[in-house]
């Protein structure tokens, strides 16, 4: 199963657009957590396989979908051939659509009103914003840190990108005031 879900990986970066401004530019799929069984030397009862998706393009959601649909198929029928019980069940904890890149928006508008002019940007990585904006609201990400060292060991926030955000926030705090 991990094996044909990095495979749909590979897959995704082919898609690939080439004037996509994402980084990486392709949809990634990561499995992060595999869990089961007792002991080296007994068949697992259970497995517990935990991935994720970072989908630049509704499309490629889809296409990784019924892809997943597919190998689950094709394996839950390989596995009843062992044991008509076994199956394969899928959880979906989250799904989020990516946040499409606008120029100008209220909240775009706001946003440079509060740290400056700044350039409109892409990010690899969902958050609740492509939420917002699936719904008709404005939204943009906006914030101190960087992904670069996001969710990793040793996770930081350099002290000047702090200072800037409560620069932000007191900016905030005077635009909502008046």
């Amino acid at each position: 199963y991990v094996t044909r879900l990095m495979e749909i990986g590979r897959l995704l970066e082919d898609r690939v657009r080439p004037d996509s401004p994402y980084d990486p530019p392709f949809t990634t799929v990561n499995v992060g957590v595999v869990n089961g069984g007792t002991a080296r030397n007994v068949v697992a009862g259970d497995c517990v396989i935990e991935w994720e998706m970072r989908p630049v393009t509704r499309a490629d959601a889809e296409f990784a979908l019924a892809g997943v649909a597919a190998i689950e198929e094709e394996l839950t029928a390989e596995m009843r051939t062992v044991h008509p019980a076994a199956g394969i069940e899928t959880q979906t904890e989250g799904a989020v659509d990516g946040l499409e890149k606008v120029e100008e928006s209220a909240a775009v508008e706001l946003c440079r009103r509060l740290v400056g002019d700044l350039p409109a940007e892409v990010v690899s990585f969902g958050t609740e914003a492509g939420i917002f904006q699936a719904a008709g609201i404005p939204a943009v990400v906006c914030g101190p840190g960087s992904i670069e060292v996001a969710h990793r060991p040793d996770e930081y926030i350099e002290i000047s990108q702090l200072e800037a955000c409560l620069d932000m926030l007191a900016n905030l705090q005077s635009h909502l005031s008046r």
